[in-house]
């Protein structure tokens, strides 16, 4: 028993395996784009192939600009949260503090992997606590947990403050001297006094 009986016409017999493929793919990708729905999640209006990301897919916007539209989106239309698909891929997007707060607290066992782009061979950088996944993360966590108690980061307030000095400082002395800032390594070096003094207690 064959599904497919082929003809005398080569180009017919291509052209119906290809519309059948084709077909089945779109069928697919359309079942997989109902995953929201089916658990009665408010989604947005998914296209095939791209879902709800084609900005993103086709470069067009970074990771974080598209998946900050997505949030206005939901928070637009008064919804605490909402479902979206990354090809075919779902995502889900909270939008109440509460929740995300429940998440960060009590739920994030179950919230892992995020689906950001991580390659520690290449990008030893793209592995940090937000990227990575399944045993790192929660290694990595059961290590950073303790440092970040609420204790411990009352007595590092005082110290961030006192890095500000510095920030102002230079802020001050750029905007008297009405010299450009670049502010990208003004902070860049405003966060290497933070982790120094915070973590390793240097100046």
């Amino acid at each position: 028993m064959t599904f497919f009986t082929l003809t005398e016409n080569i180009a017919f017999d291509i052209l119906a395996i290809v519309t059948t493929l084709l077909v089945i793919t779109i069928t697919y990708i359309k079942w997989k784009q109902t995953y929201w729905n089916k658990i009665g999640l408010s989604t947005l209006n998914p296209t095939i192939p791209f879902g709800d990301s084609k900005k993103l897919l086709l470069a067009k916007c970074s990771f974080g600009e598209q998946f900050q539209e997505f949030y206005k989106t939901f928070k637009t239309k008064g919804l605490q949260h909402g479902g979206i698909y990354f090809g075919t891929k779902p995502f889900y997007v909270p939008v109440d503090p509460e929740i995300i707060k429940h998440i960060m607290q009590v739920d994030f066992q179950h919230f892992v992997n995020h689906g950001g782009y991580i390659d520690e061979v290449n990008d030893p950088l793209s592995g940090h606590l937000f990227n990575l996944e399944d045993a790192k993360w929660r290694n990595l966590r059961i290590k950073l947990t303790p440092t970040f108690t609420s204790g411990k980061m009352k007595m590092m307030f005082q110290t961030l403050a006192d890095c500000t000095v510095g920030l102002k400082s230079v802020m001050d002395d750029a905007a008297e001297s009405n010299t450009p800032v670049d502010i990208k390594d003004v902070l860049a070096r405003f966060t290497t006094d933070i982790i120094g003094s915070a973590a390793f207690g240097l100046e």
